[in-house]
């Protein structure tokens, strides 16, 4: 998913000396190749069903899916600062723990004026609304606790609404939940539980909470419980 304000760190490991940045901050961006590190799939197919197209099948390279026959990926990002070994970056779309391989400007020659893409790629995207109660647990979270990369000036909801408006759903999930479903992910220190509505394209953001290992895991049927027993309280029913 791409999200223009999420943001991220790449550190350069011990043995690369920061004399290996020298003019990389001319550029406004930069392409990270990286590693898909959880891609956990142990048989690879010549055709997946992209989350967009319900079941439908496309051939592995003609999507943007993790699990290849090599693992390897490429992104796009802003960079926005580098302080000695560490890059500064929003745009970021990997995961914490990404192993990148390789760091390169982003050059004019990139620059396309003319492409197409499939028509499913430029559906409507959802509504993405929040609960009045996850407006004050965001509040209450950012009162109390530091975050790794927001800060009270940032504007978190328009970080998770423009995550969320591309549906990041997988198929499976949307076949076992077609109208209405309760779903959850994580965003720095953050537990983020949303219902999603097929038929009226809307997200709701229900809960947001910071991470604890006290806490069931997440999407896990203990955290399913516990969840649905919060959310029962605040007299929301799925």
């Amino acid at each position: 998913m791409y999200a223009p304000l999420a943001r991220g760190r790449l550190t350069l490991l011990p043995h690369i000396n920061e004399e290996a940045l020298e003019g990389l901050e001319e550029y406004s961006h930069i392409w990270l190749v990286f590693v898909f590190h959880q891609s956990s799939h142990s048989q690879f197919k010549t055709k997946i069903k992209p989350p967009r197209l319900m079941g439908k099948k496309k051939g592995i390279f003609a999507t943007r899916s993790p699990n290849r026959f090599n693992p390897i990926g490429m992104s796009v990002v802003v960079l926005e600062s580098i302080s000695h070994k560490t890059l500064h970056l929003s745009g970021v779309d990997l995961v914490e723990g990404t192993p990148v391989l390789d760091i390169k400007p982003y050059h004019t020659a990139d620059c396309l004026q003319s492409f197409k893409v499939p028509a499913y790629l430029t559906q409507e995207e959802y509504s993405v609304n929040f609960h009045p109660r996850s407006l004050e647990q965001l509040e209450e979270i950012l009162n109390t606790n530091t975050l790794k990369f927001y800060t009270r000036e940032d504007n978190l909801c328009e970080v998770i609404r423009s995550c969320l408006a591309q549906d990041p759903s997988t198929v499976h999930t949307k076949l076992k939940h077609p109208q209405r479903g309760l779903y959850a992910f994580a965003l720095d220190s953050l537990e983020i539980a949303y219902v999603r509505d097929s038929q009226a394209l809307t997200m709701e953001v229900v809960l947001i909470e910071v991470f604890s290992g006290e806490k069931p895991k997440m999407r896990s049927s203990q955290w399913l419980e516990s969840t649905l027993l919060s959310l029962k309280k605040m007299g929301f029913e799925i």
